[in-house]
């Protein structure tokens, strides 16, 4: 888990200063997430699938939406079932949402406009609530 930490950690600075993240960022950590996976993990097969396909929807909106939700978003998410169950992917989701609803609750009460805001720090904010908790 804490490489899962340190990538999306990375991932959200990144995110927060270009709006983008890297390419291997997400890559990275599916890789070294199927490596645990198929090393160590106890989970079984059935609940790796239930969270990839959490992901692939997410892939699927950011594709139909054409970036709407951006790819970066969509692929962490995607790299995620390799190190939470689909329960706690889900989890993740709720916390990052609200946290970052409440974040848009706020910039709108102090009359900041925002065109978009990057979702990789709520989803590194929600994973660590979910692993804290």
């Amino acid at each position: 888990m804490i490489i899962w930490l340190v990538l999306l950690g990375i991932a959200s600075v990144q995110d927060m200063k270009t709006r983008s993240i890297h390419v291997a960022i997400p890559f990275t950590a599916m890789g070294i997430g199927i490596i645990g996976f198929v090393m160590c993990d106890s989970r079984s097969l059935t609940e790796m699938l239930i969270g990839l396909s959490i992901g692939m929807v997410f892939l699927c909106v950011s594709l139909g939406t054409k970036g709407k939700i951006g790819l970066g978003d969509a692929f962490m998410i995607l790299a995620s079932a390799f190190y939470f169950s689909g329960e706690n992917i889900l989890r993740i989701l709720l916390v990052a949402g609200v946290i970052s609803f409440v974040i848009l609750v706020v910039m709108h009460l102090r009359k900041k406009k925002i065109k978009e805001l990057p979702f990789m720090p709520f989803l590194f904010g929600g994973s660590v609530v979910v692993l804290c908790i």
